[in-house]
């Protein structure tokens, strides 16, 4: 019974349900064992049939819950893949960031103003963490997770008061106040 097609099944009830109409119809003509046979192997059929829908709803409700399920497990593993990359994305953008913004402050410390460098330093300083902070903040929005440590509000307050401390400086000629005041010193 479990093995047969569809259509198989279809015939096989309807030539069931045949053979038990026609013998409750002529149940006078028909043996009292064959009655009970016939009545019998209906209720076993039908009950094999009962069996393999209810199998088949059973198989067809588990494989979606196990669809969802792979479907769920597979997101993650995406969302970790894209977070390793993403991690390994920043550090190495942190690291040739790191290393170009030195190469580039060391190349030309003699050759402009000390406050000119400053400012210069400040800003990349500013871009290059800005940078740092929105991957690693796309990183945890991919990861759905919403505790995020590193507040850059206090870099942009600290970067702005020094880029201030600095102009400030450069417009009040500071580089001169240290001649300025070795000129008052007694051990001069």
């Amino acid at each position: 019974m479990f093995s047969l097609s569809y259509n198989e099944i279809a015939t096989f009830s309807s030539n069931i349900d045949t053979l038990l109409d026609y013998v409750l119809k002529n149940e006078p003509e028909v043996e009292e064992e064959v009655l009970d046979f016939i009545i019998r192997l209906y209720d076993h059929c039908q009950l094999a049939f009962y069996q393999q829908e209810n199998t088949q709803e059973l198989f067809d409700e588990n494989v979606e819950s196990v669809k969802e399920r792979l479907q769920v497990d597979v997101k993650k593993i995406e969302r970790e893949y894209i977070t390793i990359l993403g991690i390994f994305a920043s550090i190495v953008l942190a690291f040739v960031g790191g290393l170009t913004f030195s190469n580039s402050i060391l190349r030309y410390i003699s050759s402009v103003s000390i406050f000119r460098l400053v400012f210069v330093i400040d800003l990349l300083a500013v871009v290059l963490i800005t940078v740092i902070y929105l991957l690693l903040q796309f990183i945890m929005r991919i990861n759905e997770n919403d505790d995020f440590c590193f507040h850059i509000r206090w870099l942009y307050f600290v970067t702005a008061v020094i880029a201030s401390l600095d102009v400030v400086a450069w417009v009040l000629n500071a580089n001169r106040i240290a001649g300025y005041v070795q000129t008052f010193l007694p051990w001069r």
